[in-house]
């Protein structure tokens, strides 16, 4: 496996992962006062223009990655209104 390769793969996992400890946290403490709902709505956009760049250019790397972050984003959105 080249190094080009291991990035690729490494890059996507870190950004899906990234979300996860905020996803659990807001969920166990149902508290999201500090969560800035602005960045998280334009961090969403940016996640859905990413997803729907990769279903144009058949890219399931891009495509997977942005599922992923899309649906942590949206539901740290949801918790924002539902606990904030």
């Amino acid at each position: 496996m080249d190094l080009i390769t291991v990035f690729g793969i490494a890059a996507p996992i870190f950004s899906i992962v990234s979300f996860l400890p905020q996803v659990l946290k807001c969920w166990t403490t149902k508290r999201t006062k500090d969560i800035s709902f602005p960045s998280y709505i334009i961090f969403f956009a940016g996640s859905i223009s990413w997803l729907a760049y990769g279903i144009l250019k058949n890219d399931l790397s891009i495509i997977t990655t942005n599922s992923f972050l899309a649906f942590f984003v949206f539901l740290i959105l949801l918790m924002k209104l539902r606990f904030g």
